[in-house]
C-alpha cells in the first residue's frame, strides 16, 4: 500500500474553533484518505501552554477519530530527560475534548532503538471507542 504525505494542510478545525485549522503533517493511504495525522511543535523547557495549545489541537484536526495518530516534540533542552519525565508527568493535567484513559505510558522500549528519541501511548476514548497518540520526543540539542 502506498502511504503519502502532505504539509500543512488545512484539515479539521483551527485552535480558535473558527476556521480550518492547518495540519502539520497528514498521512493518506493510496487513495488520498487520511490514516493518520501529526502535530509538531518545539519544546525548550516545559512551557504548558505551548503543550496544552499543540497536544489538543490533534483532536480538533481529526474530525474522523484516526488512529493512530502523532505528536512530535523537537526537544530542545539541556537535559533531554528531565525535561521527557516531566513531560510524561504533565498529560493527564491536560484537559482533552477526548478523554485521557490509563494515563500515559512510556513505551520507548517497544518502539525505538535510539536513545536520544522517546515514545509515549496515550489513549482516548473518544465516542466509545479508543484512539491512541503516540507522543514522540526527539532531542534536538547535543
Amino acid at each position: 500500500m502506498f502511504l503519502g504525505c502532505h504539509y500543512t494542510h488545512y484539515y479539521g478545525i483551527s485552535a480558535t474553533g473558527k476556521s480550518a485549522g492547518e495540519v502539520d503533517i497528514k498521512i493518506e493511504d493510496g487513495k488520498g484518505n487520511a490514516i493518520s495525522i501529526c502535530e509538531a511543535f518545539i519544546l525548550k523547557s516545559l512551557n504548558r501552554t505551548v503543550i496544552d495549545l499543540h497536544v489538543t489541537k490533534i483532536f480538533g484536526y481529526d474530525s474522523n477519530g484516526l488512529t493512530p495518530n502523532f505528536i512530535l516534540v523537537y526537544a530542545e533542552s539541556q537535559d533531554f530527560i528531565n525535561l521527557w519525565t516531566k513531560y510524561l508527568e504533565y498529560i493527564p493535567d491536560i484537559s482533552f475534548d477526548y478523554q485521557l484513559v490509563e494515563g500515559i505510558k512510556d513505551v520507548s522500549e517497544q518502539h525505538s532503538e535510539c536513545t536520544d528519541i522517546k515514545v509515549a501511548l496515550a489513549k482516548h476514548e473518544r465516542n466509545g471507542s479508543f484512539v491512541d497518540v503516540y507522543h514522540i520526543f526527539v532531542k534536538m540539542n547535543t
